[in-house]
């Protein structure tokens, strides 16, 4: 019950898209849950007993700034659930600088 509140909620959150521009840095993110049930024969990390798992989700946060009117840069934070994977660990998923 618990996860299914939390799904309803990360779903609700996840259909509004927000933007922040602070001392201009733009910031933007996202989240996303879902649900998984899969069959004894597959190779993915989340449980294949048969009872479906909500260990399935995403949240990131990316920022970007234009530093100079010819260098902008920008990163994104992401952490993911994948069953026995991810284990919502936060990681740099990409990083750029345009000039």
């Amino acid at each position: 019950m618990k996860n299914a509140l939390t799904a309803m909620m990360l779903l609700a959150f996840a259909g509004s898209a927000h933007a922040m521009d602070l001392a201009g840095v733009e910031i933007h993110g996202f989240a996303s849950q879902g649900y998984i049930k899969t069959s004894p024969d597959n190779n993915f990390p989340v449980s294949n007993s048969g009872d479906g798992s909500f260990n399935f989700n995403d949240f990131a946060v990316n920022f970007s700034k234009e530093v100079t009117p010819d260098l902008r840069v920008g990163l994104q934070l992401l952490a993911m659930d994948r069953g026995s994977y991810g284990k919502d660990k936060i990681t740099l998923d990409w990083a750029f600088g345009d000039y």
